[in-house]
């Protein structure tokens, strides 16, 4: 005879993709026969990644230099951020905010 079962886990803490991207949970199935028989099958669990972590700069505080005879769309500086998401979800752009009177957005 044969029986399916479906296999219920809940996790005792929650799961962080960034932390483990997969945990291995190992089923083990028996029979109430004499001499009881079993078999174990491993499971491999991906973890999916969701958009949890915001990006952060490397640093928190920017001071950079522009002469006053700098040219409209100079280049002047770099900054630099990280996300630990993967994929798409770590994927980053960067613009200027609006409303700054004295620099804006390139058109």
């Amino acid at each position: 005879m044969y029986l399916s079962k479906f296999v219920n886990y809940l996790p005792q803490k929650l799961l962080d993709y960034e932390t483990k991207s997969s945990y291995t949970l190992r089923v083990e199935a028996y029979d109430d026969g004499t001499p009881q028989q079993t078999n174990t099958l491993d499971i491999t669990v991906q973890v999916q990644d969701v958009n949890d972590n915001p990006p952060i700069f490397n640093q928190t505080t920017y001071n950079l230099r522009l002469s006053e005879m700098a040219a409209p769309i100079t280049e002047f500086g770099a900054v630099y951020a990280s996300d630990r998401d993967s994929g798409q979800n770590s994927k980053i752009y960067y613009h200027i905010k609006e409303n700054q009177t004295d620099f804006g957005k390139q058109r």
